[in-house]
This record gives C-alpha cells, structure tokens and sequence, in this order.
C-alpha cells in the first residue's frame, strides 16, 4: 500500500511541477507582452515627430519667407528638427521580436541602452538650442534698435517664444515619459528574471 501511495504523490507532484511550469511560461509571455505594448506607445511617438516634420518644416519655410526670422535660423532649426528625429528613431529601433522572443537580460540591456542614448541625447540638444536662444536674444536686440521695426517683425518674435516654451514642454513630458516607461518594462523584466 505504501508504494503505491508513494507513487500517487510522485504522479500528483509531476502534475503539480507542469502545472507550475506552464504557469511561469504564461507570465513571462503576460509580461513581455507589456513590455512590447509599452514599447508601442514610443515607436507611435517617433511616427508623431515624423509625420509633423514636413509641417515643422513649412513653418520654418513660412517664417523665412514673411522675414520673421533669417536664413541662418531656418537652416539651424531645420537641421536640428531633422537630426533630433532621426536619432529618436535610431535610439528607439526595436523589433517585436526583441521583445517577444529575445532573452530577458539582453533586453533589459537594450532597454538601459535606450535610456543612456536618451540622455546623451539631451545633453547634447541642450547646448545647442542653448545658443539658438542667445543667437535670438542678439536678433531680437539688433532688429528691435532699427527704426524700421514693424509688427511682424514682433510678431515673428512672439511666435518663437511661444513656440519655445509650448516645445520645451512638450519635449520634457515626453522625454520623461519615455524614461519611466523604460524604467517600467526594466523593472517588469528584471521582476520575471526573479521568479
């Protein structure tokens, strides 16, 4: 009788061990599913700034144009816009099956990749949109001492200003956005890791 008992309770825990086991698969297929959703809003943001880049570009055409700002400027903002969309994309190129297939600590390190890639990123438009302000402050106190001054030309000012501010808004909100949902989908990954 004892034999036989002993051989219920190995089959139970067999049963039990799969049970377990198909358990632990459906979670991490739970959670790397998360992950690449999460990843999905960040790639929507990078389509965003592509599909607005021929707008931003028309508007700095109009505003060379209407002689709100001067060439110079047009061709500066045009390059960084450009640029800063381009590494956006770069930093954030991740294939779905990355995320959905690939192992969980090659993916937490793409993902702390991303998020040191950001941060250069940052440092180094930071400095440059640092001297696109001052290079407007000489315009607007050059343009301002001319007699000639008209309303566009204050215009043209007002705009860059409220541009400036509603950007730099937006450019934080979602810079830290993207870093919480990396440090979310790490946090996430490196949680499976430990089961």
């Amino acid at each position: 009788m004892e034999t036989n008992e002993l051989e219920q309770l190995r089959s139970q825990m067999t049963v039990l061990q799969q049970k377990l086991d198909r358990q632990r698969i459906v979670n991490e297929q739970v959670v790397r599913r998360a992950v690449n959703s999460k990843m999905l809003w960040i790639k929507s943001m990078i389509w965003v700034e592509m599909i607005l880049l021929p707008f931003i570009l028309f508007l700095i055409g109009l505003f060379y144009t209407k002689n709100y700002i001067p060439m110079g400027w047009a061709i500066y903002l045009a390059v960084i816009a450009i640029a800063d969309i381009l590494f956006d994309y770069r930093i954030n190129q991740v294939g779905k099956p990355d995320f959905i297939q690939g192992n969980q600590k090659e993916v937490c390190e793409r993902l702390l990749q991303m998020k040191r890639a950001r941060m250069r990123q940052v440092m180094v438009e930071i400095p440059l949109l640092t001297v696109w302000l001052v290079w407007l402050v000489f315009y607007v106190i050059e343009g301002s001492s001319h007699s000639s001054v008209t309303p566009s030309f204050w215009l043209g000012i007002a705009g860059c200003i409220w541009g400036i501010i509603v950007g730099a808004v937006f450019a934080v909100a979602v810079f830290r956005k993207m870093q919480r949902t990396n440090d979310e989908m790490i946090r996430q990954l490196r949680e499976l890791q430990e089961e």
